[in-house]
């Protein structure tokens, strides 16, 4: 029995900036899983900023 506690499905962040957090995307993604976070939703525009216009054809 765990009183006091809830359990909740895997969230998912439907906004937010990889690029800015200036971390691996391993290291980046092992802090969304410890904060219940396991699906995220990213614009095109992510990958253009580190590929370039090559990064919105991936």
């Amino acid at each position: 029995m765990a009183d006091g506690f809830y359990l909740l499905p895997g969230l998912i962040d439907i906004h937010l900036h990889i690029e800015s957090s200036m971390m691996l995307p391993q290291a980046f993604s092992e802090g969304l899983l410890r904060n219940a976070v396991t699906s995220v939703v990213a614009d095109a525009h992510e990958m253009a900023n580190v590929f370039g216009l090559e990064g919105d054809r991936l």
